[in-house]
């Protein structure tokens, strides 16, 4: 079976172990980048930005006549402070079509993401597979930081942003998880019916990752904008309950999917346990 241009076939046990490498590392390179880098680069931003009001502040209490020598940094810094401003107005002049700095940080996720997705999966159907779900659960970490306002509110001084404007990458960030768990789903589902797997349904990994999905979907509804004004209270409290309901569940599902159904998956010439 083939899916452009990733194909389903048997794999070694060797193959099997450098794949789970493959996978571990992009995991950790992905938490690492959501915990680590990107947080030090919001910050670095942060305050270069407010860098650049201070010293437009003492530029202009100086007296008449007097001469400041620009430092690279302070150059960088007015440099930073008018990227903002022009990145921040609305897209073509349409305030509907939302920032360029939307669009911008939009593209470069979006450019991010598929990269950390396929890169190194070669054509193995399976390893895209896996590690579209790999990539999902490893933004998990920064995804229930950034619902934690406390959190923020103490390092707010650090980042320069308000839990409003990180609520957005808050739901940015869910909206990611959501479509790559989906993808993922989608993807081994496909592997069951054109292999004829229908019995992996009854399987108890691809039951818990069926559950996940129902508790993700169901997160994903209650969210909508259209529910989440309605009933605000409703909404909160069954968010609260479901982000925590599934880490078990997800843990339960990749734990009953490390078993080896080798002995009896290899139906039609394609390699079962994948």
């Amino acid at each position: 079976m083939a899916f452009f241009p990733w194909h389903m076939k048997v794999h070694s046990k060797e193959e099997k172990e450098l794949r789970r490498a493959i996978l571990d590392f992009y995991g950790i390179l992905n938490v690492f980048t959501t915990l680590v880098i990107i947080p030090t680069v919001v910050c670095w931003f942060g305050h270069v930005y407010r860098y650049n009001l201070v010293v437009i502040k003492q530029q202009r209490q100086e007296e008449e006549g007097g001469y400041q020598r620009e430092t690279i940094y302070s150059r960088f810094a007015r440099f930073v402070y008018l990227s903002h401003w022009y990145l921040g107005r609305p897209l073509f002049g349409a305030r509907w079509l939302g920032s360029r700095k939307s669009w911008l940080l939009g593209f470069l996720w979006i450019g991010f993401m598929v990269f950390m997705s396929i890169s190194d999966t070669g054509d193995d159907y399976f390893h895209l597979t896996k590690r579209l779900g790999h990539i999902a659960t490893s933004l998990l970490p920064a995804q229930y930081l950034l619902s934690s306002r406390f959190i923020l509110q103490q390092t707010s001084i650090l980042s320069y942003q308000t839990h409003e404007t990180l609520n957005k990458a808050h739901r940015w960030l869910g909206r990611t998880i959501y479509t790559l768990l989906t993808l993922h789903g989608i993807l081994y589902t496909n592997y069951f019916v054109t292999t004829d797997r229908i019995y992996r349904f009854l399987n108890w990994d691809v039951i818990f990752g069926l559950l996940g999905l129902i508790i993700m979907n169901t997160m994903f509804i209650a969210s909508l904008p259209k529910y989440r004004r309605v009933a605000y209270k409703t909404f909160f409290s069954v968010h609260q309950l479901l982000s925590v309901l599934v880490l078990p569940v997800a843990w339960v599902h990749v734990y009953d999917t490390g078993r080896d159904y080798d002995d009896f998956e290899r139906v039609k010439g394609v390699g079962g346990g994948d």
